[in-house]
Order: C-alpha cells, then structure tokens, then sequence
C-alpha cells in the first residue's frame, strides 16, 4: 500500500518541506502522518540522489511540497519513521534540514536500502 493514499484521506493542504522539519524540531517530535512521510522521503531522496552527485534543488523541489502522487515512499520506511524515538526524530530532521541547505547528503550509500541508511545517519550523528 502507498502511504500517499493514507495521508490524502486527511485533507491536510501541502506544507513546504523546511516548514515541515522545523515543525518537527520545534516540537521535540513527529506530530502527524504527513511528517512521517516527508522524514521518509526526504531520507530515501538524499540516500539515492546524493550519491550520485546529481542534487539541485530543482530535481525535487526542495521548497515545494511533496507529490504524493509522483513521489511516493514505502511503508516499510515510513513505519520505520514512526518507530524512532523522539530524539532520533529531531536530529533526523535536523539532519534533512541541513542537507536541503547544502544540496548534498554527506553520508552516502547507494547500495544501502534506504531504511538502514536513516539509521545510519543517525548513528553518524552522535
């Protein structure tokens, strides 16, 4: 099942991406679906583009909300999302964030599936 079909049953209007991580780091934790999905896609955005090299802001449109449409996730990663704690939430927001601002993703694994490298990220982060 795709999640998009989940969240577009909450009538909730798009929400630009850095919006969406900092609601999360503001409130110390995921508060809604659309979070979680934004947290997964985001992570197997920057897992797979990233590590070829090829980011721009244009190629996702970082300041636009996400298609749910065009750009689903997994469930398995979004449930993933849902599992983390608080904290991990945050610094995975927190890491996202960052990685918007710069374009590129420092830790990178292409091989990797995209739920081990969310953990993987942060694990980095200690």
């Amino acid at each position: 099942m795709k999640l998009h079909r989940m969240i577009a049953l909450e009538a909730q209007g798009p929400v630009p991406l850095g919006m969406t991580l900092d609601e999360i780091i503001r409130a110390g934790k995921v508060t809604n679906n659309y979070q979680s999905f934004v947290l997964g896609q985001l992570s197997e955005f920057f897992k797979n583009k990233a590590s070829n090299g090829d980011v721009k802001s244009l190629d996702f449109q970082l300041e636009s909300p996400i298609d749910f449409e065009s750009q689903a996730t997994t469930t398995a990663l979004v449930t993933a999302v849902r599992a983390l704690a608080p904290e991990k939430a945050v610094a995975l927001a927190q890491y996202l964030k960052d990685c918007i601002q710069v374009g590129e993703s420092m830790l990178r694994d292409k091989d990797m599936d995209p739920v081990a490298w969310m953990h993987y990220v942060l694990q980095a982060q200690r």
